[in-house]
């Protein structure tokens, strides 16, 4: 099962989206979002002088892009496969 694309379920073990890598075609260029705590955070070499820059809380990497080339899941169950 799937919550908002945030998390991912199946019988015995858990994982939780944690970072999108995406690909700008018009300007061929990747960048890459990422959830530190609870705070959504872009990275682009080219912007902000190469810094992580705020752009939401955790649920922004939820919303659909069609950019997306590359999803990040962290493992948050304990249980041993």
């Amino acid at each position: 099962s799937t919550d908002a694309g945030m998390e991912y379920h199946d019988n015995r073990v858990c994982y939780r989206l944690v970072g999108r890598q995406l690909y700008d075609s018009r300007r061929e260029h990747f960048t890459a979002e990422v959830i530190i705590g609870s705070e959504a955070y872009v990275y682009d070499d080219l912007a902000n002088s190469g810094l992580l820059c705020r752009v939401g809380n955790e649920h922004h990497l939820s919303v659909l892009n069609e950019g997306v080339t590359f999803l990040l899941y962290q493992r948050v169950s304990a249980e041993q496969v």
